[in-house]
């Protein structure tokens, strides 16, 4: 027994003294929201001494940002196995072939960092589990996206192909159920359900303390960030501000986000269509979205497919009202009536939840407030990598190279 726990000890002292060393995957260059969740992470797991270590396969903003951070990178153009159309997975073959040519010049890299453990932060790319699988590490998969529903990508080689390689992995994380449920359906390898976390509890208490500063707006205003893409549900936004228009002419809408010029003309035609061009402002990419929140009374989420819906935690976070599509992982995160309103995806209903709110503001507000202590205990970088940080100590210690 005195054997076993002098055992149990110098595990702990070893643990305790050891800094693990996690190469993260990241499959594009640009800070949307699958890398800023990465950055959260790498920023949040420094408080457990874990070292982290980056590949990415261009230059961008994730690189500055990695700069910044003193995190370690490396640039190789290596490519993902999900196509959008005919002409992309006609493709496929050159870029599994292109992979495989730079997979020897990766392994280099990777193998000069001494690594515990390889991370790939979306199910876009396998070139992470093809890292662990040659230098026999462990690897986590950080599954972000449905893939078909949400950005219309199909697996270049198949669902089967993708899941016998998922099953190679250690651990699979998924950030919502609604993720496990839709893309993880028949995968063996054991699966951890965590939401991102988008904000310090540091960040969200000035959040609120701001909150005051911005409450007496002059036209009731609603926000929409996210990429100008069809699916995520701009035009129902604007036909909803429509609907109000008789009723409450000073009713305001932000649309944040880049994307094609083309649906940004088509979008900017249906406001002169509909004649509330006055009404509607395009304020295009935003680096830091809370910059946005802060200026708006409240946000939708009118995208039908969110794997989580960062941009609804994040809202929580700086205590806005969030109206949300009920589906999928937005149905997740928003309590109706008690955190949010959720709609049931006509646009009549999203004006009906909007009206209730320009109506009742002391009652929108106090949603917000709602959504902010929920986010604050559960959607926080501190909560977030503290979840990660265990999934990656069990693989760790129990590592098999399947």
């Amino acid at each position: 027994m005195r054997g076993c726990l002098n055992i149990w000890l110098v595990g702990q002292i070893y643990w305790i003294g050891y800094q693990m060393r996690v190469v993260f995957i990241t499959h594009y260059s640009s800070l949307y929201g699958a890398n800023r969740s990465l950055l959260n992470l790498i920023d949040g797991l420094r408080e457990y001494g874990v070292k982290s270590f980056v590949l990415c396969p261009s230059k961008g903003e994730m690189t500055t940002a990695l700069k910044k951070r003193d995190v370690p990178f490396v640039i190789l153009p290596f490519k993902g196995w999900m196509s959008s159309s005919i002409l992309s997975r006609i493709k496929a073959p050159a870029r599994l072939i292109l992979n495989l040519i730079i997979l020897p010049s990766l392994l280099y890299k990777v193998k000069k960092w001494k690594p515990d453990v390889i991370y790939t932060n979306s199910s876009v790319t396998p070139i992470g589990i093809l890292i662990a699988f040659f230098l026999r590490k462990p690897h986590i998969w950080h599954i972000r996206e449905f893939g078909w529903l949400d950005y219309q990508l199909r697996y270049d080689f198949g669902e089967k192909f993708f899941k016998y390689w998922l099953n190679k992995s250690d651990a699979i994380i998924a950030i919502s159920k609604a993720v496990k449920q839709v893309v993880l359906n028949g995968v063996r390898t054991k699966t951890y359900i965590i939401y991102n976390g988008v904000i310090s509890r540091v960040e969200a208490d000035v959040l609120k303390k701001q909150l005051n500063l911005y409450s007496k707006l002059p036209n009731y205003t609603f926000a929409i960030v996210g990429g100008l893409f069809p699916n995520k549900g701009q035009e129902q936004a604007i036909r909803a501000l429509a609907c109000l228009k008789k009723n409450y002419p000073n009713t305001r809408l932000l649309i944040v986000g880049s994307g094609s010029e083309d649906y940004l003309k088509q979008l900017k035609d249906l406001c002169e269509n509909l004649n509330i061009q006055e009404q509607v402002k395009f304020w295009g990419y935003i680096s830091n979205p809370f910059e946005v929140y802060l200026k708006v009374d409240a946000v939708l989420m009118c995208s039908k497919y969110e794997a989580m819906g960062r941009v609804t935690a994040e809202a929580m976070a700086a205590a806005k009202p969030v109206i949300g599509y009920n589906s999928t992982g937005t149905a997740e995160l928003i309590e109706n009536g008690k955190t949010g309103l959720l709609y049931d995806g006509d646009y009549k209903n999203l004006a009906q939840c909007m009206a209730r709110f320009i109506e009742n503001p002391k009652w929108a507000q106090q949603l917000g407030i709602n959504g902010w202590e929920k986010a604050r205990k559960e959607y926080t970088v501190e909560v977030y990598a503290k979840q990660v940080y265990d999934v990656l100590r069990e693989i760790r210690s129990k590592a098999t190279y399947k």
